[in-house]
């Protein structure tokens, strides 16, 4: 999938969420994974809340998660460990 097919794509994921009653919060581990974002949608979301979760993540139960499925580094995997660790 080429940028521009995985721009409007994603774009288009995130305007059906915006139509919900509550504000979707895009939740990262690192600063750079908000600049990757607007730089591959052209623009930072707006109506989209953020959040560092950082501080919020089992550094030991996010390790297991990828010593069980791999794929470090990887945005969907990296969001599934997220998942997994976070307190």
């Amino acid at each position: 999938m080429s940028s521009h097919e995985a721009s409007n794509q994603l774009c288009n994921w995130m305007e059906k969420l915006k139509t919900s009653r509550q504000r979707p919060v895009i939740c990262y581990d690192h600063p750079v994974d908000v600049q990757l974002l607007t730089r591959l949608i052209e623009k930072k979301p707006s109506s989209w809340q953020l959040e560092n979760i950082s501080a919020r993540l089992d550094v030991e139960r996010r390790e297991q998660y990828f010593a069980l499925y791999g794929g470090r580094h990887h945005a969907l995997h990296d969001a599934r460990a997220n998942r997994a660790a976070y307190r």
